[in-house]
């Protein structure tokens, strides 16, 4: 969603699920046979609602509608544009998004039906094999997951962080000090 609906039930800006049924606007002529098998058809209306299976909600569950789904009218937005003289523009649209992303950091304990995953080399930050599997475990499983582009093996080969590299050759020198010097307690 993409619109703060009703805060308290969870339909905020931000709040996911996905689209159970579009409902057509009543001047739109029937969709062709050849449509249906295509898959494919332009409308020339904005659907009049949408029903929304959301992941969560806590609104009490509405006639006529499973658990969760809740109908969504398009909504009007009106804005200026900066132009001399200015220009004021009334927009109607469902408050949605289609799809979004969102860094490794927002994505942490989170399960994610769908994942598209870019774990290539950045010029402005380096990825750690931590970020990867962050990403890469958001999904339900592998079928789920995908990589948008090819990325460098290195990331998975080299050691994550040489500062860790050298505290972990301490703790192992320290272990075998300690069973060296005390080899009964071992």
């Amino acid at each position: 969603m993409a619109r703060n609906i009703a805060t308290a039930a969870n339909l905020s800006n931000g709040s996911r699920g996905r689209i159970a049924d579009i409902v057509l606007d009543p001047r739109e002529p029937a969709i062709a046979a050849q449509a249906v098998e295509e898959k494919k058809t332009y409308l020339l209306y904005p659907p009049a609602m949408i029903i929304l299976e959301l992941d969560f909600c806590e609104l009490p569950q509405l006639p006529c509608l499973p658990p969760r789904h809740i109908p969504l009218s398009p909504a009007y937005c009106k804005f200026n544009i900066a132009t001399t003289p200015s220009t004021r523009v009334t927009r109607r649209q469902l408050p949605l998004t289609a799809a979004y992303a969102f860094t490794d950091f927002k994505a942490q304990g989170q399960t994610i039906d769908h994942v598209l995953v870019d774990i290539c080399r950045t010029t402005c930050f380096a990825l750690s094999p931590f970020n990867a599997y962050v990403v890469l475990s958001r999904g339900h499983g592998r079928d789920s997951i995908r990589l948008l582009r090819d990325f460098d093996d290195d990331l998975f080969i080299r050691h994550p962080s040489e500062d860790l590299r050298i505290e972990d050759e301490r703790i192992s020198q320290l272990v075998e000090d300690t069973e060296r010097k005390w080899p009964e307690c071992h």
